[in-house]
């Protein structure tokens, strides 16, 4: 009798020892999926980069903005924030994807006497690109 508990308890300090190698296992694969994908942005975070080509007032008001994605990755445009003189403000028009080289321009409405402020493009990688409204 003795024996069959000392079985039963070697076999359950075993199985338990297992589980938690397994799970150490599981752990680890699962640590270095996330340091891949970690790795794998900020790779393409470090090819981001845009220009502000133009940035125009139409009527005193409204501000039409030009930019080229004039680094080596894509850039989300859903991610892009926009400032005037430090200012948040929102941006209407072209969402997706800016392929390297491409061009695309977008609106930021309401904006009081925009001539001569500063604009400020920030995106997803944190870089930001600064220009001065014309009119």
């Amino acid at each position: 009798m003795k024996k069959v508990l000392l079985l039963g308890l070697i076999a359950m300090i075993f199985i338990a020892g297992c589980t938690q190698q397994e799970s150490q296992t599981e752990n680890f694969t699962e640590t270095k999926e996330k340091a891949e994908e970690a790795i794998e942005e900020i790779r393409g975070s470090m090819g981001m980069q845009i220009t502000i080509e133009a940035a125009r007032s139409k009527n005193l008001k409204d501000v039409e903005i030009l930019i080229r994605n004039t680094g080596t990755s894509n850039v989300n445009l859903e991610k892009i924030e926009a400032f005037i003189d430090e200012e948040p403000k929102n941006i209407k028009g072209n969402i997706g994807i800016l392929k390297p080289g491409q061009t695309t321009s977008f609106n930021i409405t309401e904006v009081t006497n925009p001539c001569n402020k500063v604009l400020k493009i920030i995106i997803e990688s944190g870089l930001e690109n600064y220009g001065t409204i014309m009119c």
